[in-house]
């Protein structure tokens, strides 16, 4: 490109790009008008690093590679317009003609802020909003957020901003509705399942039990699903872990489909999957008759192993700590610690 010589008095045409010549931009034939704009594509058609399109004009327009280089643009509204494209060319012919084009006039005054009002539904903005809130973890009174209403009736003038109480129903509807779907696929699910479940007190003091479903779908990838996270109330024997789990595994229908299920090492557990694999082998033959349907977790044993081996050094550790605690007490020991810190540095 850089050896092929410019016609002279054509310089500042080239770098800058042909916007007045209004025939060569709106020719609607798939011939490149000039050589020179070949320069501009590589050989699959795409633009080059200097032919980057960067202006916000080209979003209104559609681009469709040639077989001979360059792209043939049409006009998103109107359709029926195009012209062949190439990185030398301006915009200014291009936005003269969708400002003046009728669909898309007709189009702006239909949807003020540039988007499609007319194609709005309440009911898809709620399902929207509930997953937006699901996913993240957002809290229901973000939709009671005067910041949050403001963008939503800036985004569509048709919504209808709804209080915290009407988006908890939606969220609770949004997990049905994927509940129903997860309980349809492991029962059109045609491999075994293999479960985890962990039960632990939190800093509130109340417990909670978690199980979740390991289960190969139909493109041989490998899914992992919580099925459950709940409140345990009752008291963390094996017998009451039992009775809990196995209503869930009944509740999901997956009786039949288990595998194994993988626990902690701690004592309780070896009653729970104990009565569990009794239970479920009599509604349904495990493989090799239950003798690997119970899995000790191998990071709750290395857990294990590490503590005993730190309680070693427990009294060092201690002193660590409560050093810590006193230097970050006030702001002025902190000042004095890193003082002294430096000048240990120094030495």
């Amino acid at each position: 490109m850089d050896n092929q010589e410019v016609p002279s008095g054509m310089e500042n045409e080239y770098k800058i790009g042909i916007d007045d010549n209004e025939d060569q931009l709106m020719s609607t034939t798939n011939d490149i008008a000039s050589s020179k704009r070949k320069r501009a594509f590589t050989n699959k058609g795409t633009l080059t690093k200097r032919g980057r399109r960067t202006s916000l004009v080209w979003e209104h327009f559609i681009f469709t590679p040639l077989s001979v280089g360059g792209f043939e643009v049409h006009c998103k509204y109107c359709i029926t317009h195009s012209f062949i494209y190439d990185s030398g060319m301006g915009t200014s012919n291009a936005k003269r003609h969708y400002l003046s084009c009728p669909p898309y006039l007709k189009y702006m005054n239909d949807n003020p802020n540039g988007l499609a009002g007319n194609d709005f539904d309440q009911k898809t903005y709620l399902k929207l909003f509930a997953q937006s809130i699901i996913a993240h973890g957002y809290p229901f009174k973000m939709a009671e957020h005067p910041r949050t209403r403001k963008l939503h009736d800036y985004l569509n003038r048709n919504v209808k901003t709804v209080c915290r109480n009407t988006i908890t129903k939606c969220c609770m509807s949004e997990y049905n509705d994927l509940k129903k779907n997860l309980f349809d696929t492991l029962g059109a699910s045609t491999s075994r399942i293999c479960l985890t479940s962990d039960l632990w007190q939190a800093c509130t003091i109340n417990s909670y039990l978690v199980l979740t479903a390991h289960y190969i779908d139909s493109s041989w990838k490998l899914r992992s699903k919580i099925l459950n996270f709940q409140h345990f109330v009752s008291s963390h024997t094996g017998n009451e872990i039992y009775e809990f789990v196995q209503a869930l595994i009944r509740e999901w229908g997956i009786e039949k489909k288990v595998f194994t299920i993988t626990v902690d090492n701690a004592t309780n557990m070896d009653l729970f999957a104990t009565r569990l694999e009794c239970d479920l082998h009599a509604c349904s033959p495990l493989p090799m008759n239950g003798k690997y349907f119970h899995i000790r977790c191998c990071a709750h044993i290395l857990n294990l192993i590490v503590q005993d081996g730190l309680s070693v050094i427990n009294g060092c550790i201690v002193k660590v700590r409560e050093g810590v605690k006193y230097i970050t007490l006030t702001e002025g020991r902190k000042v004095k610690f890193k003082q002294c810190v430096v000048a240990t540095v120094w030495l």
